[in-house]
């Protein structure tokens, strides 16, 4: 995609998040750009909350390429099928190299299972998997904060099970980046590993969900 001067830039199927002040954030799709306006599907709540005149901050991330924020005014709603926003266009965006990442401050009951590995053979395994109980404390798209009562030093990986996303929850591999505690009680700052972007989008999800004002 070219650089991102206005709106009128987006593409169709566009992924958005937007951000409304006394709502909070969700994920927009957008379903038409035209030379007067950009229309978009939004969630049913974010429909029923926004009103003609209201503001929204836009914001899109292209991987490897910027991260683009814009304002954008609601200059109508419809509801066929889908509920849809009709926005007057923003020509002004900013962008930068550096992805902002929402995090959401939650309690989060997760099982995990540390993954040791084979110098040797440059492998991973598991010895004999035993689940270990913690709570996530922190969670975004990109790394989480998982308190814990294991053994997990810095550099190590771990397989664990969050609760969200689907009716069997979400698997994710992740490494341990930092740690802060005495003895086996510890937070632990752990970034995903090879996640697909379906999990990602799902971990985004319910960050949205939980980032309600």
């Amino acid at each position: 995609m070219k650089t991102i001067t206005s709106t009128r830039n987006l593409k169709i199927e566009s992924a958005l998040r937007v951000y409304k002040r006394g709502f909070g954030y969700a994920k927009v799709t957008v379903i038409d750009v035209n030379e007067y306006f950009l229309a978009m599907q939004v969630p049913e709540d974010l429909y029923e909350h926004a009103a003609d005149g209201d503001t929204l901050d836009g914001y899109l991330w292209r991987e490897d390429i910027a991260s683009y924020e814009f304002k954008l005014q609601v200059k109508g709603k419809i509801l066929v099928k889908a509920p849809i926003l009709l926005c007057a266009h923003a020509d002004t965006v900013s962008a930068t190299k550096e992805r902002k990442c929402l995090t959401a401050k939650v309690s989060l009951p997760v099982k995990y299972y540390p993954i040791s590995v084979n110098h040797a053979e440059k492998s991973f395994y598991t010895e004999e998997i035993v689940m270990h109980d913690g709570t996530i404390t922190e969670i975004s798209d990109r790394d989480a904060v998982l308190s814990c009562s294991g053994e997990l030093p810095v550099g190590h990986l771990l397989n664990a099970h969050l609760p969200i996303g689907t009716p069997s929850g979400l698997e994710i591999t992740a490494r341990v980046i930092s740690r802060n505690g005495e003895g086996r009680e510890a937070e632990c700052r752990i970034e995903y590993m090879g996640i697909h972007e379906k999990v990602r989008g799902a971990i985004l999800d319910y960050v949205f969900t939980v980032y309600r004002e």
